[in-house]
């Protein structure tokens, strides 16, 4: 009777149904207490349902900080293979591109308010590359890519804070505190003021309007296309040409191409 009395009152039922329900005698409970239970009942629920809900919001993956490879020790490096293509390959290689990104974020090696990575000092390229070569064996042939990955990746860090902490058009007082916590201060004061300026706005626009003309893109996901030469290499012992090689970026796992310019171009 407890569990059928607890659900009608949950449910929000009048004193009246109630007794009509459960064949209740009037002066078994009063109408106030009733009502105070019955708010009380739902007030809790109401709280519990709460509490559920906010303990199942998705936990959203975190940078990816490669402790593993940043704590190597002085005699311990992560050997890389070097296709033909002047590119890393296999999982050293993988290894290679994704401690790069830790690297471009790092305030201490690649500071963030330098207007571009041609402006970068020599000084600060020549460290990270030394740095890089005590954790990976990696030849000196590879310097080129590893720099413009780094260009590329540091770039992206600046954007994906640029998107999520700056906002257009607001005083630039208010953007002095930057919530993540990689972020030198004095450093993110720098680049607001950067920025803000209308010298970036300009440069801006024009970088906007020539990505949009850009429309062959790859479909490969995080895979390189050194490590899809290689494995073409490996199932038909047949090396891939520029066009071969544009071809099989392009096209989907169903069999058809990415978009209608790239169809185009294939055909």
């Amino acid at each position: 009777m407890m569990v059928q009395f607890l659900k009608i009152a949950y449910e929000g039922k009048e004193m009246r149904a109630v007794a009509n329900e459960l064949k209740l005698t009037a002066d078994w409970f009063s109408r106030e207490e009733y009502e105070k239970f019955r708010e009380d009942l739902q007030g809790k629920i109401i709280h519990i349902d709460a509490q559920s809900t906010s303990t199942t919001k998705v936990v959203k993956r975190g940078p990816t900080m490669l402790r593993s490879v940043h704590g190597l020790q002085i005699n311990e490096c992560i050997p890389v293979k070097v296709i033909q293509m002047g590119q890393p390959l296999g999982e050293g290689g993988q290894l290679l591109k994704q401690f790069l990104g830790t690297v471009a974020r790092m305030e201490d090696k690649l500071s963030i308010d330098c207007i571009s990575w041609r402006l970068m000092p020599s000084s600060n390229k020549d460290d990270v590359w030394d740095f890089i070569q005590r954790k990976f064996d990696i030849p000196i042939s590879l310097h080129d890519f590893v720099m413009k990955d780094l260009d590329q990746k540091w770039r992206s860090w600046k954007y994906d804070l640029r998107t999520k902490f700056f906002t257009p058009y607001q005083k630039v007082q208010q953007h002095f505190a930057c919530l993540d916590t990689r972020v030198v201060e004095e450093q993110w004061k720098k680049l607001v003021q950067i920025w803000s300026s209308e010298e970036f706005k300009k440069r801006s626009e024009t970088n906007k309007q020539n990505k949009s003309k850009h429309t062959f893109f790859h479909c490969t996901g995080s895979k390189s296309f050194a490590d899809i030469y290689h494995e073409e290499f490996l199932k038909t012992r047949a090396t891939l040409d520029r066009g071969d090689l544009f071809i099989r970026t392009r096209m989907k796992k169903a069999g058809s191409p990415f978009n209608e310019e790239s169809a185009a171009i294939i055909v």
